[in-house]
């Protein structure tokens, strides 16, 4: 509980006053009202701190025209209270309503400035003060803060002045001002700004002989050089429990006055400063104090409801250790640890469509307790021309940076487009989309509490200028969702009162299939149920993971748990780097693996060689033969190892052809005889290599395999175990691996003395 008045208490005292003096004002004046203006008897005092002697007496300190509906005014009279009451007027005279968005806005203004003493140097004669509003959803601009001060905040016989007043205005006739206020805003509907404009008014205004208050939406407009020797800028407060407080004694209390333990029922202030005015308009309509403070929690609730958190999930690799750092950056920005110029705000997960990567900036924001927003080119284009499309754009900008702390993820980042790209069909169009983004991007450089992640399936298609650090500062690869994550996704589709047995069964055959796959899933299983007239079980959401269960084939699944387990094997015996996952899926299986950078040489190759053929080999080892599984579409083992292998010949300066570099396809190099011969030896090098690996480890083949089988997943701590007995006898097999390559050297030479036409001679 709050036990003193904020520090801004006795100016929002004297601000209260005032609006709500302009506010009868403007009731009376209107056409028809048939009304006189009501002014306060006498001018209200500048300095109220003597008469605030209790915690929440200065919500009383001014005179109150109260604002109670006519609605709730019964239950105050019954009460005692007089709901029409005010200091010094006539019982019958009419409430005074203030709205509450300027209520809201005349409370954060004074719990910015913060005292009296600081508006005095504020008006300072060389004083210069800057304000960031920030971008503001609802429509809160700086010439409405502007507006607000010169009501409510500034002395009555204050002189205010514009930027373009000081360009346009006879100093002689109008007067010498006592503050001249700069406002950074949008120059247009589109919300393009013209930074030029921006620098002339600031210009304008330090080059005049009077105080100047900068009110922004954001400083990136300004000049790096001027934003560093400007003073610090007082961010615009955001709304707090005091501020609430405040809002409801005004509003709710014919004596201004409302019980203190009110303080601790209302929600956290994170939750609150994202609450929208309309939000709070609509939680002051449920009446009472104490039913208004339930009403926000209920509406804090839900706009917070965090969905999964990092915890949840399991075997994301590099992607969830980059979201985990981000995360961690983000609550010491917070707490006042880490300054933003040192947090890692961006990142790209990619990877095959469905793998979950919206999923994790999901775990993000849970894990953060930020707020997610979501745009995609798709729907930002969906909006009609270019320039609708780019306002589209920055409103989605604009939105995370009202709502910071949050994170603003970019769904299929990639349309974004390529200005390389060769096809010059709409090039003129993908290039100012292009420019509008980076500078949106940009936009968000000096706005602190909001990152970035990006998704795509396809990062080669991304501008280089959207990918460089400072725009996006990590890419990861995203695999396919853990079993810690599969379990979550299914728990919020059935509800947690799943029996463990069948959320076992559930997990294991969801194994494999990405975050699309189990949401399908779930919606067929909801749709059969419906249907049937019942609520969905597990058996539901079964049948819909795996429609082909009774149809499943033992020998081909053993055989790909074999061929994995292998590359995993061999992967972990030549150091090539750490192994990450081992997985069936519906399709077959896959062995993640986060490459160790190596220093590019033909030993490394030659290893990637023997890792990516070392599937086949496990085959072959157990059960005599190897499957076509290898090979097929051009991301298949098969295809690297031959394009790998090819490579060392034609690209990398390392094989047959010699210090050359040759434009050419693998399919058209092998065209020659000679050529495929030396592919064709060097493969079957390599999966003999792996073949003489696994011979020494049959048994923890045959054991790991069956381990996958079983459960359908090896990460983790699982997984490691498993990898720990693999590297027992690691540091021989690199030995013997090097040995190997050695003694196939000599006939590599020899295959490329044979292959190569002596060059001839360069005469001038």
């Amino acid at each position: 509980m709050s036990s003193t008045s904020p520090t801004w208490a006795p100016l929002a005292a004297t601000a209260l006053t005032r609006l709500r003096a302009d506010y009868a004002e403007l009731a009376a004046n209107r056409p028809g009202s048939g009304r006189r203006p009501w002014q306060p008897e006498e001018p209200a005092a500048r300095k109220m701190s003597d008469r605030n002697p209790e915690p929440l007496g200065w919500r009383a300190a001014a005179p109150p025209a109260t604002q109670i509906p006519s609605d709730a005014q019964g239950a105050v009279r019954a009460a005692g209270g007089d709901p029409l009451a005010v200091e010094g007027q006539s019982r019958n005279r009419p409430a005074v309503h203030v709205p509450t968005t300027d209520l809201s806005l005349m409370l954060r203004l004074c719990a910015t400035i913060g005292s009296e003493d600081r508006l005095d140097a504020i008006l300072a004669p060389s004083a210069v003060t800057l304000i960031e509003i920030g971008p503001d959803t609802g429509g809160l601009s700086p010439s409405a803060v502007r507006s607000m001060l010169e009501t409510a905040i500034l002395p009555d016989a204050a002189l205010v002045w514009t930027a373009a007043l000081l360009k346009d205005a006879d100093p002689t006739v109008d007067g010498t001002p006592d503050l001249c206020v700069v406002e950074i805003t949008a120059e247009d509907p589109d919300k393009l700004r013209n930074k030029g404009a921006a620098l002339q008014a600031v210009t304008r205004a330090l080059d005049a002989p009077y105080p100047v208050l900068i009110l922004a939406e954001t400083l990136a407009q300004l000049p790096e050089d001027l934003r560093r020797a400007l003073p610090g800028a007082l961010p615009l407060a955001p709304l707090s429990r005091d501020i609430l407080m405040a809002m409801i004694a005004v509003t709710r209390s014919a004596t201004g006055k409302i019980n203190p333990d009110l303080f601790d029922a209302l929600p956290e202030e994170r939750a609150l400063a994202r609450l929208s005015d309309a939000s709070v308009t609509l939680a002051l309509r449920a009446g009472t104090p104490p039913c208004i403070a339930a009403r926000l929690a209920e509406i804090t609730r839900q706009t917070s409801d965090r969905g999964p958190t990092l915890d949840d999930i399991e075997g994301y690799g590099e992607a969830e250790a980059a979201a985990r750092r981000m995360v961690a950056d983000l609550a010491g920005w917070a707490e006042g640890a880490v300054a933003w110029s040192d947090v890692q705000r961006s990142v790209l997960f990619y990877g095959p469509p469905g793998t979950g990567k919206s999923h994790l900036a999901r775990a993000m924001a849970g894990s953060a307790g930020a707020l997610l927003v979501r745009g995609s080119f798709a729907t930002w284009q969906a909006q009609g021309t270019l320039s609708h499309m780019l306002r589209a754009m920055r409103e989605s900008f604009h939105e995370a940076a009202a709502a910071r702390p949050s994170i603003l993820v970019i769904d299929e980042i990639d349309a974004v487009g390529d200005r390389a790209d060769p096809d010059l069909h709409n090039s003129s169009y993908r290039q100012q989309v292009i420019n509008g983004f980076l500078e949106a991007l940009d936009s968000l450089k000096d706005i602190e509490g909001v990152m970035i992640v990006g998704t795509t399936n396809y990062p080669g298609k991304i501008d280089a200028a959207v990918l460089r650090p400072g725009r996006i500062d990590v890419k990861a690869q995203v695999p396919l969702p853990g079993a810690r994550a599969l379990a979550r996704m299914l728990r919020d589709g059935l509800g947690s009162d799943i029996p463990l047995e069948e959320m076992a069964r559930l997990t294991r055959a969801a194994t494999g299939q990405s975050a699309a796959d189990v949401d399908g899933a779930l919606r067929q299983a909801r749709s059969v149920a419906r249907h049937d007239g019942r609520a969905v079980a597990a058996r539901d959401v079964l049948t819909a993971l795996s429609p082909d269960a009774e149809n499943h084939n033992p020998a081909r699944e053993r055989r790909i748990a074999l061929h994995e387990c292998g590359h995993a094997i061999v992967g972990t015996c030549l150091g090539l780097g750490k192994i990450t996952r081992v997985v069936l899926t519906s399709q077959g299986g896959q062995a993640w693996m986060a490459y160790a950078t190596g220093e590019h040489l033909l030993g490394d190759l030659e290893a990637e060689l023997t890792y990516s053929l070392a599937g086949r080999a496990a085959e072959r080892l157990i059960l005599g033969n190897a499957a076509a599984g290898a090979g097929g579409n051009a991301m298949s083992d098969l295809a690297h190892a031959t394009q790998t292998a090819t490579g060392i010949d034609t690209r990398m300066g390392l094989g047959a052809e010699g210090l050359v570099w040759l434009d050419t396809s693998s399919a058209a190099y092998l065209r020659v005889p000679q050529n495929a011969a030396r592919i064709r030896a060097r493969l079957e090098a390599a999966e003999a290599r792996a073949m003489r690996m696994l011979e020494t480890r049959e048994g923890l083949l045959t054991r790991m395999a069956d381990d996958l089988l079983e459960v359908g997943l090896l990460e983790g701590e699982r997984l490691e175990g498993w990898l720990a007995r693999v590297n027992e006898n690691a540091a021989q097999d690199v030995a013997d691996h090097a040995d190997a390559m050695a003694q196939a050297r000599p006939a590599e030479v020899e295959l490329r003395e044979t292959a190569v036409e002596p060059r001839r001679a360069i005469t001038p």
